[in-house]
């Protein structure tokens, strides 16, 4: 009997990046592949076929050793780059992958000068309401993302007020950190929730519409647009300003992304019946057995 192929996953972490493209992907290669996985704090990876890095590019002690032990490697820089010039100084690195996947296609050619296969893979949707909502004539907004990611969205609210609730559910207590309530001087306007799987949920569930500010720095135009597509996948009405990876991704699949400044765009149920109809292409493309299939047909590319 032919053994299976073996592939290592790693390094684990409590990152949503490693719940979502490491231990999911992972189980889900299962199907196909001898799958380990891998902590941060090892000397060396398993030994396996080929290696995932995920998000954080590892130390150099431990691709060394990869390398020297013929360990083929890929890695997966989720959101990890705060500007370009991090990646020009990871050269020697980058170059020693097999492969380089990305998860924002305005990263495709920057990463081609590293690595000859690059790829662009998406992630599944697993934050997406299994079916769609329904259209509300009225209700609140919701905002969801880690603290760090507030300060565009505080500064882009203060010039731009809505003028309804905005249920703000983040990681962190950001009432000691950004003083979020106080910023906007609505106090009453607005509840900040802390994050979990239930509760953003219950909140995604209950939301008339969603929306999202990126900065304009390297990082934040290099995000993954899977806030968009949580939301749009389930049919709830989402707006970001159209500097966003996000607002170009739908672009170029033929959805336009409504602008937070046209709110009656926005709020409108000709916008939530738009938005319904690319949910539903979504939740059909974005399954974790067809992202696997992706990850598959790589991996047998590389082997």
């Amino acid at each position: 009997m032919t053994s299976r192929p073996s592939i290592a996953f790693g390094p684990e972490s409590n990152k949503p990046s490693w719940d979502w493209v490491g231990f999911d992907v992972g189980r889900e290669l299962s199907k196909y592949f001898d799958i380990k996985f891998f902590p941060h704090d090892i000397k060396e990876v398993p030994q396996s076929d080929l290696v995932f890095f995920i998000k954080n590019k590892p130390h150099e002690e431990l691709w060394r050793n990869a390398r020297h032990r013929s360990v083929k490697m890929v890695y997966c820089p989720i959101d990890y780059y705060q500007q370009q010039s991090m990646i020009e100084s990871q050269a020697m690195f980058l170059e020693q992958c097999e492969a380089i996947i990305v998860h924002c296609e305005r990263l495709l050619p920057i990463f081609a000068h590293y690595c000859r296969k690059v790829e662009y893979i998406e992630h599944h949707n697993r934050f997406g309401l299994p079916n769609a909502t329904d259209y509300k004539p009225s209700g609140y907004a919701v905002w969801i993302g880690g603290y760090q990611n507030l300060p565009p969205v505080i500064k882009w609210l203060r010039r731009h007020p809505l003028g309804f609730e905005i249920k703000f559910v983040t990681d962190h207590n950001v009432r000691r950190k950004y003083r979020l309530i106080n910023v906007l001087a609505i106090k009453d306007r607005h509840e900040v929730l802390r994050w979990s799987p239930r509760v953003q949920r219950d909140v995604m569930a209950s939301a008339k519409v969603a929306l999202d500010i990126k900065g304009l720095d390297f990082n934040e135009m290099h995000k993954p647009p899977v806030k968009a597509q949580s939301f749009i996948a389930s049919g709830i009405p989402f707006a970001t300003n159209p500097e966003s990876y996000s607002a170009e991704y739908f672009m170029t699949r033929g959805f336009q992304i409504a602008s937070p400044e046209e709110v009656h765009h926005w709020l409108s149920l000709n916008y939530w019946e738009r938005t319904k109809t690319a949910g539903e292409e979504l939740r059909g493309r974005l399954t974790l057995e067809n992202v696997g299939l992706h990850y598959k047909r790589l991996i047998e590319s590389i082997l």
